[in-house]
């Protein structure tokens, strides 16, 4: 009888129908059908993960397991008999919400990223602004510029001007065209790069990028929309009395509650359903 070098399942030698284990020192008692029951292709492949036409897998070669249902060579002896298959084995990767990674698994940006990104868009919308509405600031505020022109050699005319005075000397109407403005050029600039590249230009320098939250694919229209579109709206309340008082506040807290959100997702995320991730 031929010994085997190691333990595992072989060729029963008292009956070649049958599986039988060895345990490295003897043969044991116990044995196994050969050949498995049939079972419907779909079936196998679903448990097997083996695509259609696949070879099968040799039987009672050392270190491979059975035909399904039947032990393999890794499995291990119970306390007081039997066997158990060993638990299956993962890669190990954080758990998500836990701030590192997205739902699926994917890094999320690093908060260092987002405000070095914000910074640099920042400078960008300041820029974009300037060149679409400056003349409209330009001409709500000329009054105020000319009395100041006049005044150069006395200070004192300046600085002595009451809040009531100062507000007289604004052409609110030009002003509003100037808010208006911004708002719009704010939001076009948005939705443009992140329905277009995913990205505003800050995010691109930082290496990150926006998508829909829990998994890869564009930046619809709504989304961006709504993003920025939730920014733009507090920043316009902050320019009505009494209610910038609110509205400022929240602002800011908008930015800085990716600080302590488990998928660092700020309000303008949440309402936008999207999630900032590395690129």
């Amino acid at each position: 009888m031929h010994t085997p070098e190691r333990a595992g399942w072989y060729d029963d030698p008292e009956d070649p129908e049958q599986l039988r284990y060895f345990d490295g020192i003897v043969w044991s008692q116990h044995r196994v059908p050969k050949q498995a029951p049939a079972r419907p292709q779909a079936a196998v492949e679903e448990m097997t993960g083996a695509p259609q036409g696949a070879p099968p897998a040799p039987v009672g070669a050392p270190g491979q397991p059975g035909q399904l249902g039947q032990p393999g060579q890794a499995d291990q002896p119970r306390p007081g008999g039997g066997w158990q298959q060993p638990a299956a084995q993962h890669p190990q990767r954080p758990a998500p919400g836990t701030g590192a990674v997205a739902r699926d698994g994917r890094p999320l940006a690093g908060l260092g990223a987002r405000a070095a990104a914000w910074l640099l868009d920042a400078l960008v919308i300041g820029v974009l602004c300037a060149i679409t509405s400056g003349w409209a600031w330009a001409l709500g505020m000329r009054d105020y510029v000319r009395f100041v022109f006049d005044n150069a050699d006395d200070p004192t005319a300046v600085s002595e001007l009451t809040p009531t005075d100062l507000m007289a000397f604004m052409d609110w109407a030009w002003l509003a065209v100037a808010v208006a403005l911004v708002a719009l050029t704010v939001l076009a600039y948005q939705v443009l790069m992140l329905t277009r590249w995913s990205a505003t230009l800050g995010k691109l320098a930082a290496g990150i990028r926006v998508r829909p939250q829990g998994a890869d694919g564009p930046v619809t229209a709504g989304m961006a929309l709504r993003r920025a579109g939730f920014g733009v709206a507090l920043w316009l309340l902050g320019y009505v009395p009494i209610l910038s008082w609110i509205a400022m506040p929240l602002l800011l807290v908008d930015h800085v509650w990716a600080v302590r959100d488990p998928l660092r997702q700020t309000w303008h995320d949440k309402v936008g359903g999207t999630e900032v991730v590395r690129a």
